[in-house]
């Protein structure tokens, strides 16, 4: 496979994953950086799902795809200063034993960016990239009121959480 072909089956094969999840889908074009781009973004906005208030992307960096989940917001959360965040990121690579695979790596660098209170001139490379990209996403964020569309839900989201727990007793 070349490179443009495992680009093209990693995007392919994630988008199937988070259909199968049943997140929505969302236009994030307009979600870049000069150095990051966001390819694709599914925000787990359906009440009745263990993946409600939680969004998902890959994004390219470098001619490499990482995948990433972001924290937007939980019923009963304590602290709002916890909405809004990027938990984690992996690159996504392709694999093959018998047949060709998607996995998730530990990436070289990029980790600095989640360090709270270093100020992004302390940072360079990837870790600065990833924490410019970040504040992109968290405007987009906020320009969708996602916290605020999320929180609307937060007592139909319980319930189901209830109903579940019911039914596995």
């Amino acid at each position: 496979m070349t490179s443009s072909d495992h680009k093209k089956f990693i995007l392919e094969t994630y988008k199937s994953d988070h259909d199968l999840l049943g997140l929505s889908a969302v236009d994030c074009g307009s979600i870049l950086t000069d150095d990051c781009k966001m390819l694709q973004l599914y925000i787990g906005d359906n009440p009745e799902s263990y993946y409600f208030g939680e969004m998902y992307g890959c994004f390219e960096y470098n001619n490499d795809l990482y995948s990433f989940s972001w924290h937007i917001h939980e019923p009963n959360q304590k602290l709002a200063s916890l909405s809004n965040r990027m938990t984690n990121f992996s690159k996504l690579v392709v694999k093959t034993r018998n047949f060709n695979y998607v996995a998730e790596e530990m990436a070289d660098s990029g980790y600095k960016s989640f360090w709270l209170y270093t100020p992004d001139s302390y940072l360079n490379g990837f870790d600065l990239s990833l924490r410019l990209f970040m504040k992109k996403i968290k405007e987009y964020a906020v320009s969708e009121q996602l916290c605020k569309k999320i929180r609307k839900l937060d007592q139909k989201h319980l319930a189901w959480k209830r109903e579940l727990k019911r039914f596995s007793l």
